[in-house]
Formats: C-alpha cells, structure tokens, sequence
C-alpha cells in the first residue's frame, strides 16, 4: 500500500508532534535496505532518505532566499539533486505521459548543467 498520513494535532502541540514525527522518520531511514513502499524501483528505505534529504533542502533554501539570507547548497547534494530529477522524477514523467522525453539529435548525448 502507499503512504498514510496522520492527522495534525491542535496548534498549541504542533512542534512536539512534529519533533517525534522527525525522530519516527530517522529511526526508520536509520536502516537504509529496509524495504519499504516507494514510487520508484528502489523499494527501500534509503530512497527515502535521498527523498527527504533533497526535498528539505529545497524548502531550506527557499525559506533563506525569502528571509534574504545567504543559501548555500553543499555541491554534492546539489549534484545529487539534478541526478534524482533526471534519474528518478523525469522518466516518471514521461511515463506518466506528463512531459515528453529529452531528445539531443545526436548520439552520444552530452548535456552540461550550469548551477547558480
């Protein structure tokens, strides 16, 4: 089956939920082969990792950038990022029939990324 989703308590027990809601998640990505439900091949839990890894960062920065403050990504992560996108979330996509699949008009494909 797919995720389930726990209903959110009152605002006054907010943080203290979502704290343990933190603490469950890294007790269960502390077993990278657990085997778990994922929307991709991989099946386990170090796909989550990577997922939750990648998607905080993404809402860390956004949050700086608004607040005007300096958001540096470590250029490991970042790199890993643009795999997942073209590695996991692109043939998802076209899959899906949403986007259509990259074409370079020449083989080999050789294509740079230039990150700012």
């Amino acid at each position: 089956g797919g995720p389930q989703y726990a209903t959110p308590p009152p605002d006054g027990e907010l943080a203290g939920w979502l704290a343990q809601g933190a603490a469950d998640l890294v007790a269960v990505l502390s077993d990278p082969d657990r085997p778990c439900w994922t929307f991709s091949g991989d099946g386990t839990a170090a796909f989550w990792a990577r997922r939750q890894a990648l998607e905080t960062v993404v809402h860390r920065v956004d949050a700086q950038r608004a607040a005007g403050l300096p958001h540096p990504v470590d250029p490991d992560l970042a790199e890993d990022g643009i795999a997942e996108v073209l590695e996991v979330m692109l043939p998802r996509q076209v899959a899906y029939g949403r986007t259509a699949a990259p074409t370079t008009g020449a083989a080999p494909a050789l294509w740079s990324y230039r990150c700012v």
